[in-house]
């Protein structure tokens, strides 16, 4: 691992999945992270994770009730895995951003792209540092297929109009396809950035049409992007296929710590590179000292929500038959606010046409107080124009989330 001029962090482990194990490694053999300990290492139907993880806990302890780990006097940062009860996480992360923990997060952590907007939300509002583990865009091979396709008609291949993952998995089932397509589309979008229309096709229906799952999709840059699953040949893996306007690249991914591989052919030759063996886990433990010592991190947590929307969106294609536009927003607690006000004067404007016929039928029948019904009317909507000036004051003296962010100290040191 790269060094870092940061103090000693301890990590703290929250349920274990795959990532979780291989950050604890990393861990253990850094000079600038100590293991603190773990808990809810049984929650996760994933049993062999939670063995490793356990075997490795003679450097650190057990913790009984995750709560401990809110105590940020205790552990400098949390690591976070996927749960097999997603709604127990999410309530679990809410209440750790709410409480400024900084957390490195297993992505997908949760299917619902809701949560992980909902969460981005407490997290502008707090300043807490999430980093999703998305560690795979900052390999070097990334890295130079990124600045070939930012280099145009300069690059050795020329401009890159299209993007192609094949990705190989052994189960094919949903349960590993969709998290494996939000965790690979994340490197589509690092090369071609965002991806508005998606298309998805599968030649089966119901679990079993993962397994020749193909995902066609484009964005405002113009390239094509293609994402599917193949038959796992010798091992699994991924290969990423840039297609320009005079030669291609392809782009051998291999399995956790085996070496990476990459052709380059234009005009007619082939040029063959290899990757010294890299550690993800280790890379996603420097992105999130560099967030806790206040750096931008990238990937964020937007670009794993974003992810996260069009792996929902897979689903949303196969019923339709047909391509899905996405429309992009900011969702932020004053975009909410606004949508919400706008909801409910549109409905206080339809009942007080409902109110103008029941009052008129009141008044023919003779009901008591029918004559006091514009001072109601006029009341409820006093009480809506007041909150929303309310929000309109409070939002004025309010510092942005990002001050909040360079303001906070740096992380207590442990010797």
């Amino acid at each position: 691992m790269g060094s870092l001029s940061v103090p000693r962090y301890r990590i703290a482990l929250l349920g274990a999945d795959t990532t979780t194990l291989a950050i604890a490694r990393a861990i253990l053999t850094s000079d600038h992270f100590g293991l603190f300990g773990a808990c809810e290492l049984e929650n996760n139907s994933n049993a062999p994770d939670s063995a490793s993880i356990r075997a490795l806990l003679g450097h650190g302890r057990r913790v009984d009730a995750w709560e401990t780990l809110l105590d940020q006097e205790s552990v400098d940062a949390v690591v976070v895995a996927r749960d097999d009860d997603q709604d127990r996480r999410a309530e679990q992360l809410r209440k750790l951003i709410q409480a400024g923990v900084p957390l490195l997060v297993s992505h997908p952590v949760v299917d619902s792209m809701l949560v992980y907007y909902e969460l981005d939300m407490i997290r502008r509002e707090t300043g807490c540092v999430v980093v999703p583990y998305l560690s795979e865009r900052h390999h070097p091979a990334l890295r130079e297929l990124a600045d070939t396709v930012r280099r145009g008609t300069d690059s050795p291949i020329g401009k890159v109009e299209q993007v192609t993952i094949e990705r190989c998995i052994a189960q094919p089932t949903r349960t590993n396809v969709v998290p494996q397509f939000a965790r690979d589309v994340d490197l589509i979008r690092g090369l071609a950035g965002d991806m508005t229309r998606l298309g998805a096709m599968a030649g089966k229906s119901g679990d079993s049409a993962f397994g020749s799952l193909g995902v066609q999709m484009s964005g405002p840059e113009g390239t094509v992007a293609r994402w599917s699953v193949v038959p796992v040949q010798a091992a699994q893996g991924a290969r990423i296929t840039l297609v320009g306007s005079s030669g291609k690249a392809l782009l051998d991914i291999r399995p956790e710590h085996e070496p990476w591989s990459m052709e380059l052919t234009s005009q007619g030759q082939t040029q063959t590179r290899r990757y010294d063996e890299w550690d993800a886990a280790a890379a996603a433990l420097d992105a999130l000292a560099a967030a806790i010592r206040g750096e931008p991190s990238a990937p964020d947590w937007i670009d794993a929500a974003r992810s996260v929307e069009l792996a929902e969106t897979i689903e949303r294609s196969l019923q339709k038959s047909r391509t899905i536009d996405l429309y992009y927003e900011d969702h932020t607690e004053e975009g909410t606010f606004k949508g919400t006000m706008t909801s409910v004067g549109c409905g206080l404007l339809l009942l007080g046409m409902f109110l103008l016929g029941v009052v008129a039928i009141a008044d023919q029948l003779g009901l008591p107080y029918v004559r006091s019904w514009p001072y109601v009317l006029l009341g409820v909507f006093g009480l809506f124009l007041v909150l929303q000036l309310l929000k309109l004051t409070a939002r004025q003296h309010e510092p942005e989330p990002h001050d909040r962010i360079l303001s906070e100290s740096p992380p207590r040191s442990r010797s």
